[in-house]
């Protein structure tokens, strides 16, 4: 959603915090346990044997499809929610879905966090009504909408500013089996019963449109030029050829920790492959080209010669991924 301040202020904000972050493979993202208030009181999410309120329940699924997001445009990374839940625990906020800007920044200064996702359930519930079909089927029906909604912020780390907004929404429906009242209480948002229930359904599609939407806002901020790599260390931005040998360059040099011996692989996205139901990404299929060991090191760019894989589809070119394999 493009309800923002003018895009030269978040720049500017974005430019004073996350420098480091885009050099080491794009801003750190996690995700703060959510305002769960307008779901039901007993409602939870039981992970690693402790039970947690829903508004963890809620940040789980969105972390989920964050993941996803991060491995499809390269543009951030998230926090595992391990770290994340692990920190809250030890700063006794488990339980609570209403942290503030201040409190959740120094929690993501703790996790290694550039950015945090925070907000609020805005919709979950259950709407039922009946529908009269044509004498001729013989039958009456139900239907039965559930439908999520989810506001989020992302809040600078550093300076405890929002920099954007997001929103998720999602929606399911039900023709004919009975939902009643009770079924809908106590609900554990780790349970397979909640997963494949309506507003299961509808969650995740909420948590799916949220993360697509902070995507969305962190291209339109962050512009064209930050690298779309996943989780590559550098990217290839020349390729010479020196007698038989060539030798990639990448944008990383001294600056950025570079040192002669390191070694580097050189890798190139093949394909992303979707689930053609959900459009969730599955898999990215990698082709590794080759191992490339720095030789030469300046400021701003190394480079070095590379030895090509065996059967390698092809040799290296500008945009190519370079992950460290190994420091000197």
């Amino acid at each position: 959603m493009r309800t923002r301040w003018t895009g030269v202020v978040a720049a500017t904000l974005l430019a004073a915090t996350l420098t480091v972050a885009f050099a080491q493979g794009g801003p750190v993202i996690a995700v703060m346990p959510f305002d769960a208030s307008v779901v039901g009181r007993d409602c939870h999410w039981t992970y690693n044997s402790r039970r947690w309120g829903a508004g963890a329940g809620v940040a789980d699924l969105i972390i989920g499809e964050l993941v996803g997001e991060a491995q499809h445009s390269g543009l951030f990374r998230v926090v595992e929610r391990d770290r994340l839940f692990e920190v809250l625990q030890e700063q006794d906020l488990a339980a609570s879905g209403r942290i503030d800007p201040a409190t959740a920044a120094r929690i993501g200064r703790i996790i290694g966090a550039d950015l945090l996702l925070m907000g609020a359930v805005t919709r979950f519930d259950v709407e039922s009504d009946y529908i009269g079909l044509p004498w001729q089927v013989g039958v009456d029906a139900e239907r039965h909408r559930a439908t999520a909604g989810f506001e989020g912020r992302l809040v600078d780390t550093e300076t405890a500013e929002i920099i954007t907004q997001a929103r998720g929404q999602g929606q399911e429906t039900r023709y004919g089996a009975k939902i009643r009242r009770g079924e809908l209480r106590g609900l554990d948002f780790g349970s397979s019963h909640f997963r494949d229930s309506l507003l299961g359904r509808a969650a995740r599609e909420a948590a799916r449109s949220m993360a697509r939407d902070v995507a969305g806002e962190l291209d339109y901020l962050l512009g064209p030029a930050t690298p779309r790599a996943g989780n590559a260390d550098a990217l290839v931005v020349y390729v010479e050829a020196r007698g038989d040998t060539l030798w990639p360059m990448i944008n990383r040099g001294a600056r950025d920790g570079v040192r002669e011996g390191d070694v580097l692989v050189i890798k190139r996205k093949r394909q992303d492959v979707y689930d053609p139901v959900t459009g969730e990404l599955l898999k990215t299929i990698w082709d590794e080209l080759g191992m490339m060991t720095i030789r030469e090191v300046d400021e701003k760019v190394a480079s070095g010669p590379i030895v090509c894989a065996p059967g390698a589809p092809a040799v290296p070119q500008e945009g190519d991924v370079a992950i460290v394999r190994r420091r000197n």
